[in-house]
């Protein structure tokens, strides 16, 4: 079978939906099948064109997503040539996808990590005319008539069946490669009470929140330090997330301008815990992986993030500055809730999504 995956981002960028797409793709084409990425040329000093373990990555002269979306498909459409089906993802890569697919005849399956409505209007960072325009996006293309869609979880999967008929929708919880998540041996912790952000650079991750938290609660506990891993893109966003930083200035900051994923490894065996403040998650990869290896996590447990977390949990609500403090206060006096083990096997997703393709 010859697949072609056209996707806003792919490795290296940072972010979970990149990091399914770079699993799954060469896991498929680990089992014989011929797999091509479209993408765009998010950072000029990668290459065009390159193959990284088995897949064809093609990525094209585009650097904004948001002209990939309305342009994409001009060379989209000449990668498509000779594929049995497109495989692609919410937001901005569903509209070059859907229509390569419309002018070429082909099937092709859309990936919705998330389904927001009328969260937009609650995300930080976007002017009104952003939030109204994503909404109104999103609409759109929920409406589009895809050959199938792909909700990476329950509560994505129940989000899709309440937007559109279900006869068209599946559910494929996204799978985490266990094997790779191990964790180095280290003798020392870091001194004092130390608590980590991670993950991609997203309106809705509540980078605001634990800003503001990380200000109210290093002020009473001198020795705590805060952690933050700051992705360099996208750099508008990254620029907004700074003048937030600065404006609220919260002490005892380690800032980290991007980890190699080896170095980000290593951090996490260091600190006490991880914090995920997002206001929604469609899956939650940053929070599964911690997880799976045994890390304490402050969890907001809003969209899927109640159904990937397990362990140490501790969960903070209402959904705010003071109610995220009195969390980490609880962890720092090494109180925690306790939840069970949940899996989300890669095989699993891989070997579902292989059967979703055939049936089509």
């Amino acid at each position: 079978m010859k697949i072609l995956y056209v996707v806003e981002h792919y490795h290296p960028y940072i972010g979970g939906v990149e990091k399914l797409f770079k699993t799954l793709c060469e896991e498929v084409a680990a089992q014989g099948d011929e797999v091509t990425v479209v993408t765009t040329l998010h950072n000029k000093r990668l290459q065009q064109k390159e193959t990284l373990n088995g897949v064809s990555i093609r990525r094209i002269p585009v650097k904004n997503r948001y002209l990939f979306t309305f342009f994409g498909w001009i060379w989209i459409l000449k990668y498509a040539k000779g594929k049995d089906l497109i495989h692609t993802t919410s937001y901005n890569a569903a509209l070059p996808a859907f229509f390569t697919g419309l002018f070429m005849r082909k099937k092709v399956i859309v990936t919705f990590h998330e389904v927001w409505q009328e969260q937009w209007f609650e995300v930080p960072f976007l002017s009104a005319f952003e939030r109204w325009g994503f909404f109104l996006y999103e609409k759109f293309i929920l409406k589009l008539p895809f050959t199938k869609f792909v909700g990476v979880s329950q509560f994505t999967f129940q989000k899709l069946v309440a937007s559109k008929s279900s006869k068209k929708i599946v559910k494929i919880f996204n799978g985490v490669d266990y094997s790779a998540l191990e964790l180095p041996d280290v003798q020392e912790k870091l001194g004092g009470f130390n608590y980590l952000f991670f993950g991609r650079l997203g309106v809705s991750k509540g980078i605001d929140l634990i800003i503001e938290a990380a200000k109210i609660f290093n002020e009473n506990h001198k020795d705590a330090t805060f952690h933050f891993v700051l992705p360099k893109y996208p750099k508008p966003m990254r620029k907004k997330v700074m003048e937030y930083f600065n404006n609220h200035k919260p002490k005892q900051v380690k800032l980290y301008h991007e980890l190699p994923y080896e170095e980000l490894l290593l951090l996490k065996t260091k600190v006490n815990c991880a914090v995920i403040p997002s206001i929604s998650e469609g899956f939650g990869f940053s929070a599964a992986e911690c997880c799976a290896v045994g890390m304490p996590i402050i969890s907001s447990e809003r969209g899927a993030l109640s159904e990937v977390t397990y362990g140490k949990v501790n969960r903070f609500y209402p959904y705010n500055a003071e109610s995220l403090v009195s969390a980490l206060e609880n962890a720092y006096q090494n109180k925690w809730d306790s939840k069970p083990e949940i899996k989300f096997h890669l095989a699993e997703m891989v070997n579902k999504y292989k059967a979703l393709y055939c049936s089509i």
